[in-house]
């Protein structure tokens, strides 16, 4: 064989684990944020309504709100962004930029949203 083809061969080896990398990364992370949002609420109806702790106050309020929702869709994006780099091995580069930009559009509508209750 010659060099070209196995440097070629040695290469696509190297991209299959990148996005092996990649596609465990995004499973890891869309955990991590269900898990916190898991967890907040758990914590949340643990103190306030199991234990009825009086001195630790939990409100419904805009911070909690906009945090739960930021959680929820940050999560589900990941989910979905990890099942679409699955099936689409070729578009991947054009789904993670799509991804990130939604991401920040989420954000700067949180924040803007937060900005506009508060007001």
């Amino acid at each position: 064989m010659s060099k070209y083809k196995q440097k070629r061969k040695k290469k696509a080896l190297e991209e299959s684990e990148v996005d092996s990398r990649l596609i465990k990364t995004l499973g890891i992370t869309g955990a991590l944020f269900l898990f916190i949002f898991i967890g907040y609420m758990g914590i949340w109806v643990i103190i306030n309504y199991v234990l009825d702790i009086s001195f630790i106050l939990f409100t419904e309020n805009e911070y909690s709100f906009t945090f739960v929702i930021f959680t929820c869709t940050s999560s589900a994006l990941t989910f979905g962004l990890r099942a679409n780099i699955r099936e689409n091995q070729e578009k991947k580069k054009k789904l993670f930029i799509n991804w990130i930009i939604s991401e920040f559009i989420i954000v700067v509508f949180a924040i803007f949203v937060l900005a506009a209750y508060q007001w």
